[in-house]
C-alpha cells in the first residue's frame, strides 16, 4: 500500500471502516486479513489458493457478475470462505 497516496489513503480508510459496520462486512476483512497472513506465513504453499480466489473477484465475467445485486457479490463471498475454509484446513485448524 505504499505507493497510496494520501488521499487514496482516506478513501481506503473511509471504505474499510464503513465495511467493518456491518456484520457480513466485518467477516470479509476477517477473511481477507487470514489470507494475506497465510501468504505472509507460507507463500510458496499458499499463493496459489489466495491468487486463484483473487482473480475469480475480480473476474467482471464470474458466475454472478457483481452488477446483479446479491448475487453478484455473494458468489465472491462465497469463493473467499471456501478460499479461508481451504487453507484452514492445510494449516489443520
Amino acid at each position: 500500500m505504499s505507493n497510496l497516496n494520501k488521499n487514496d489513503m482516506g478513501i481506503l480508510n473511509q471504505a474499510l471502516r464503513y465495511i467493518s459496520k456491518f456484520k457480513a462486512g466485518k467477516k470479509l476483512l476477517d477473511d481477507i486479513n487470514f489470507l494475506i497472513e497465510a501468504i505472509k506465513e507460507n507463500p510458496l504453499k499458499y499463493s496459489a489458493i489466495v491468487l486463484a480466489a483473487l482473480a475469480y473477484l475480480i473476474n467482471p465475467a464470474d458466475v454472478a457478475p457483481d452488477l446483479i445485486p446479491i448475487a453478484g457479490l455473494a458468489d465472491d463471498a462465497a469463493v473467499l470462505a471456501g478460499a479461508v475454509a481451504t487453507i484452514k484446513k492445510m494449516m489443520g485448524s
